[in-house]
């Protein structure tokens, strides 16, 4: 993208409820404006220390974050107002090859996952499953 005459990203989600996943878009079309990950959490992602190292999931000065993507980054259509130009929904499921190597840890990483659901029990406190949740989260990166 960095290399290319002209970019555009589409998405059809608005992600203005999680500032850090607009970080790499922003970052591919603006890197000029948007060089630095750790600048860019704490000035809109209201980041800050958790138990697990630098929370990012939170949001800030949201205005001003609108206002620099409506300048520089988002033209913003709503459904509403475009569904009758739109294409009828195709769903086609799309089968991949794996290889036996890949399909083995494959197979033992979702085994790790079930057991991670399976091990939180009726008793589990907020603590058990947020580090169950982040461990999940570590499995599937």
């Amino acid at each position: 993208i960095k290399s290319a005459d002209r970019a555009i990203l589409l998405t059809g989600t608005p992600a203005l409820a999680r500032p850090v996943e607009l970080f790499n878009l922003l970052n591919s079309l603006h890197p000029e404006m948007f060089d630095k990950f750790i600048t860019f959490v704490y000035r809109y992602c209201d980041a800050h220390q958790g138990h697990f190292g630098l929370e990012t999931g939170g949001s800030s000065n949201l205005e001003e974050l609108h206002l620099v993507l409506q300048t520089h980054a988002m033209v913003r259509r709503l459904k509403k107002d475009v569904l009758t130009q739109l294409p009828a929904k195709r769903r086609q499921r799309v089968f991949l090859q794996v290889s036996k190597e890949d399909a083995i840890h494959l197979n033992a990483q979702m085994g790790k996952l079930t057991a991670l659901g399976e091990s939180l029990g009726e008793g589990a406190d907020e603590n058990d499953a947020y580090a169950v949740k982040m461990q999940k989260q570590t499995l599937i990166m």
